[in-house]
């Protein structure tokens, strides 16, 4: 992000996603997806995998709950 990270959310692996997931809103007007990837015994490697480009600044993100993947 170019500027102030305003929102974050975790979400755990499921069977769906495999890895752990991040969201982070900001004030640079996008949403920003992660994923943390790690090897055996390696230092964790956080890969941004993709962004979504807003009209306002970001101040609030969450992943759904829902056990649905199609949600």
């Amino acid at each position: 992000h170019a500027e102030a990270i305003w929102s974050i959310d975790i979400r755990r692996p499921t069977e769906h996603q495999p890895t752990v997931s991040l969201v982070t809103g900001s004030a640079d007007k996008t949403v920003r997806f992660w994923e943390i990837e790690t090897a055996d015994g390696q230092t964790p490697i956080l890969t941004q995998t993709r962004t979504l480009e807003m009209s306002d600044d970001v101040v609030a993100v969450r992943f759904s709950n829902s056990i649905d993947p199609s949600k």
